[in-house]
């Protein structure tokens, strides 16, 4: 994925540039907001640009697989956020990679993705 710096008036401009169905990849470019700052700024991180390439055929076992273990780390995320002591404990690590993002690891914008995504890890360690 590569970083893009656009020159004004490009880098204002919001919304599709282009869609063709037709190929089986498409071309993307995004800006994330990593949620707000304390005083209501938001994150913003850089301009990317990549292209997505669209599946043709049936998953393999692999992917059949890791999307059961997916689920079930969804479910667990929510079982988490249910529980007022657990919740409080993911708080903490959740507001501490956003404020202190590491390089190479992924930042993520909403709590419940961020909880699925640690037992995630431990469940694929298992």
């Amino acid at each position: 994925m590569s970083q893009v710096t656009y020159m004004a008036p490009v880098d204002e401009v919001r919304g599709k540039l282009c869609m063709n169905r037709g190929n089986s990849s498409l071309i993307v470019t995004r800006r994330k907001c990593f949620g707000k700052t304390k005083n209501g700024t938001p994150r913003l991180g850089p301009k990317e640009m990549y292209t997505y390439h669209l599946h043709q055929g049936s998953w393999s076992k692999a992917v059949t697989d890791h999307r059961e273990l997916f689920k079930l780390a969804q479910k667990q995320a929510v079982t988490e956020m249910n529980n007022p002591d657990r919740l409080a404990h993911w708080q903490t690590l959740f507001e501490e990679q956003l404020d202190k993002p590491q390089k190479g690891e992924k930042q993520y914008v909403k709590m419940q993705c961020y909880i699925a995504a640690q037992l995630l890890k431990k469940l694929k360690a298992q």
